[in-house]
């Protein structure tokens, strides 16, 4: 439900930035917590893009109430808002233009 969700946002979105941008949204899949998915993103934006200039780091969970939730659920949440993201900044960087930020 959450990946139909996420592609109805992405091509209003799309629709939205080409009307007043002339941008294009791509949508790409990633598990920031799976270094095989990263691989595989890094290697579609080196073949499609020839790199990148910004990257914007803001994936992230949280469960509703930290007091409670599992220690599954907090390892999950260290292995997704610090592990996957500082993966993903390791593989990417190597990939990012002069002048990229």
């Amino acid at each position: 439900m959450h990946n139909c969700m996420l592609q109805d946002s992405m091509r209003k979105l799309d629709a939205e930035m080409g009307k007043s941008m002339k941008a294009e949204v791509r949508i790409h899949q990633l598990d920031i917590t799976n270094i095989f998915s990263i691989n595989k993103f890094c290697e579609h934006l080196k073949a499609e893009h020839g790199g990148f200039d910004v990257l914007v780091n803001n994936a992230g969970i949280r469960f509703s109430n930290q007091m409670e939730e599992t220690l599954n659920e907090a390892r999950l949440t260290i292995a997704t808002n610090y592990e996957g993201t500082k993966l993903v900044s390791q593989q990417l960087f190597p990939l990012m233009r002069d002048g990229g930020r």
